[in-house]
């Protein structure tokens, strides 16, 4: 993110961040799409006589690991950020760097109008000089001044800018952000990667209403559901231990035990209905970030972040109370559609908040701090569930409003 921006001018720039997300979006529309596609195919691949075993999952997750290794080669081929050059003192490729992409955007090969950039590491910066005018005052800059060629590199360099982060008048921004994006993934990816199982779980509840008394499941809650589902666990495994002392006591008995062999086998779920939730989601989610596209400039990323988590916070409070998998999955798309684009423009803050020399390792840390938080969300989340079904669905309501 912090590279792509420093390719964009402050006008476009919060615009940028949020095209970006459209194609996050799509990747996430993308993965249960081919999730559908390969895991419920009934591939085994045996290799070296039964020494391996590959299953249709584990061909997705190579299929997935494709993307990464695409991009990691792509990148080799893009020229380093011109922002970064500079802050450096190495104008001279910059210049390079202008030159060349002067020539892609405006496709021809006219001459480049920037004879000479800034010194951004001189305490007097000179203008930027157009070919056409006179030289202003500042000297070019085609080699690396003395304080780039004294400046401190690698481990650190990184030392430096960690303690310019933590003294004024960074350190204030920089911990209100890591708090902000920590209480937004701790959030999201909580609820996010619980998703694909919480459907399944409406979906067997809705399969088997035909087990239920009249007129409870067409009323019963989501947490209604849940305990349901609970409670038939916790039977079946009460199930699986009285056949396990049978057998040790009295020797198997196939006669009873077949039935409820066929009923504790573990099959992976294939229904294309949980699939297609999660590719409604992704849906909303690129229509969302189109319209956040066109709006970012006028609304601010401020007001964004502001409303944006007040609404989501709402959504995900709400979903306690939610009785079908419609509302669910309206309350679910909002939840966390909105949470990534605060989540992106938060970023998009930071590219504006912080100078170029701290940029990336400012997001870096945004993400780290954000990836922490979606480790202990899905470390207290099965914890607050054993309380009662309230507090989950609180916890990821409020965490989201108390960022704000």
């Amino acid at each position: 993110m912090a590279y792509l921006s420093e390719f964009h001018s402050l006008q476009h720039r919060s615009r940028v961040m949020i095209v970006l997300g459209v194609f996050y979006s799509a990747a996430n529309m993308l993965l249960p799409a081919l999730a559908w596609l390969i895991i419920p195919q009934s591939w085994n691949l045996t290799i070296g006589d039964g020494v391996l075993e590959i299953h249709s999952w584990q061909i997705f997750l190579a299929v997935s690991c494709l993307p990464g290794v695409l991009s990691g080669i792509s990148v080799m081929f893009l020229p380093e950020s011109p922002k970064f050059l500079m802050s450096k003192g190495q104008n001279e490729r910059a210049l390079v760097i202008f030159r060349r992409l002067y020539a892609i955007n405006t496709r021809d090969r006219q001459e480049f109008p920037i004879r000479v950039l800034v010194d951004e590491l001189s305490p007097v910066s000179g203008p930027i000089v157009p070919a056409s005018g006179k030289q202003a005052s500042s000297k070019p800059t085609t080699h690396p001044s003395p304080a780039a060629a004294a400046a401190p590199s690698g481990l650190g360099e990184g030392f430096r800018q960690l303690g310019i982060m933590f003294r004024k008048p960074h350190l204030t921004n920089a911990c209100l952000v890591y708090g902000i994006q920590f209480g937004i993934l701790l959030g999201l990816n909580t609820f996010r990667l619980w998703v694909p199982q919480l459907f399944t779980i409406i979906e067997e509840f809705e399969h088997e209403q035909h087990l239920l008394p009249d007129g409870l499941a067409s009323q019963a809650t989501l947490c209604e559901m849940l305990a349901y589902k609970v409670n038939k666990t916790e039977q079946l495994q009460q199930q699986w231990l009285e056949r396990d002392v049978s057998r040790a006591l009295h020797g198997p008995d196939p006669v009873a035990m077949e039935p409820l062999d066929d009923v504790l086998m573990c099959t992976p779920t294939t229904e294309g209905r949980v699939y297609l939730y999660s590719l409604i989601i992704g849906c909303v989610g690129i229509g969302a970030y189109a319209v956040t596209t066109v709006m970012i400039n006028s609304i601010g990323n401020r007001n964004i972040l502001t409303y944006g988590l007040l609404l989501a916070g709402s959504c995900g409070t709400a979903l306690y109370w939610a009785q079908s998998s419609l509302v669910t999955l309206i309350l679910s798309s909002c939840y966390i559609t909105i949470c990534s684009i605060a989540s992106t423009a938060l970023v998009g803050a930071v590219v504006a908040m912080f100078p170029t020399s701290m940029r990336t390792m400012v997001v870096s840390l945004t993400m780290m701090f954000g990836r922490t938080g979606s480790i202990i969300g899905n470390v207290i989340f099965p914890y607050l569930m054993a309380l009662g079904c309230l507090p989950p669905f609180v916890m990821i309501g409020a965490i989201v409003i108390g960022k704000l």
